[in-house]
């Protein structure tokens, strides 16, 4: 399998080697044979967009309020948390998150109507989001 050297410097080879590539230790000598180097391969996976879910879509009649139930994973590779935001994407009235940087919340409607709400989860270097869809009804006359 071949390799594409990336960068070298004094102290470092970066190389980007194909999916499945062995590792462990490597020797490299030169063409004469005069000199070699035996260093450790080892493979570092590259970083993922989060997992998230804004949950299964729903319906209540006002003025009750939405509970939101997301979820959301990060594999960890940039070692910074994951950041969470509940925005409204689309809807006929204002939303109001009661914590719109957890996966767990509620939404207050100002009118009936259909909202979509958008989850979207950061590990700092890549986004994905994912949506919902929330059904209000207005209280019926009596």
């Amino acid at each position: 399998m071949a390799a594409t050297i990336n960068t070298i410097t004094a102290t470092q080879i970066t190389t980007t080697v194909p999916s499945g590539a062995p590792t462990g230790p490597l020797t490299v000598v030169t063409a004469d044979g005069s000199a070699s180097l035996t260093f450790t391969v080892t493979a570092t996976p590259a970083n993922q967009p989060p997992v998230v879910s804004a949950g299964p879509d729903d319906s209540f009649t006002l003025p009750s309020t939405a509970v939101l139930s997301g979820s959301g994973f990060d594999e960890g590779l940039t070692g910074g948390p994951l950041t969470i935001a509940w925005s409204k994407v689309s809807g006929p009235g204002m939303v109001v998150f009661s914590s719109p940087s957890a996966l767990a919340t509620t939404a207050s409607f100002s009118a009936a109507g259909t909202y979509v709400l958008r989850l979207t989860a950061s590990d700092s270097a890549l986004m994905a989001s994912d949506d919902v869809t929330v059904t209000v009804s207005a209280i019926p006359n009596p």
